[in-house]
């Protein structure tokens, strides 16, 4: 087997080919065995793509008659990012202490976690005391306290922030995020050492 890139990234805008350069790409590292199918690892963000650039990659393995290779793909890593997260935590659970079932918290779970980790943050819990001073009101449309509603854009942010994942620099990201809660809540009180 000749040696292989340990990643491929294929940035470009919808409609302008990734699918079929990928789907390309691969077909031709199967078929000269640089690659085995089970062992390809493609992550998208939808699970429609991942199915359809599954579908794609069989089709072409077919289409070169390499039928083997195509009812091998189904062993692949072709999915979305949480499905490929999810496989790795099913298939080395042990090795990572982990129960080998995760699964999605539910958002009452969600709500449950980040209050009691708003609770242990003096900050944040000194700005919940006093929310109506940074704008937020009941909400009677949506039936949501204050507290809700501060809740619900804390989220917001970690899940902005999950998108925005580790591609920018960290300290520029952590410093940009400092200075809009500064801006939004005020000057956090330094511990004292």
């Amino acid at each position: 087997m000749s040696p292989l890139p340990s990643l491929v990234l294929v940035p470009a805008g919808a409609g302008s080919g990734k699918t079929y350069r990928i789907k390309e790409q691969l077909a031709d590292w199967v078929e000269s065995g640089a690659v085995r199918p089970d062992r390809i690892a493609a992550v998208t963000f939808t699970e429609t793509a991942a199915s359809e650039l599954r579908d794609r990659i069989r089709s072409t393995l077919i289409a070169r008659e390499r039928m083997e290779d195509a009812l091998r793909l189904d062993q692949s890593f072709i999915t979305t990012i949480h499905g490929f997260g999810n496989r790795l935590l099913v298939e080395y659970a042990f090795e990572a202490k982990y129960c080998p079932s995760p699964r999605l918290l539910a958002e009452d779970e969600e709500s449950l976690l980040l209050r009691k980790a708003i609770a242990r943050i003096d900050r944040i819990e000194s700005i919940s005391r006093k929310l109506e001073l940074f704008g937020y009101r009941y909400d009677f449309s949506s039936r949501t306290d204050s507290a809700g509603q501060f809740r619900d854009r804390i989220l917001s942010c970690v899940q902005m922030l999950r998108v925005i994942g580790g591609g920018l620099n960290r300290s520029s990201r952590l410093a940009h995020a400092l200075r809009f809660i500064e801006r939004t809540y005020g000057l956090p009180k330094m511990p004292q050492c």
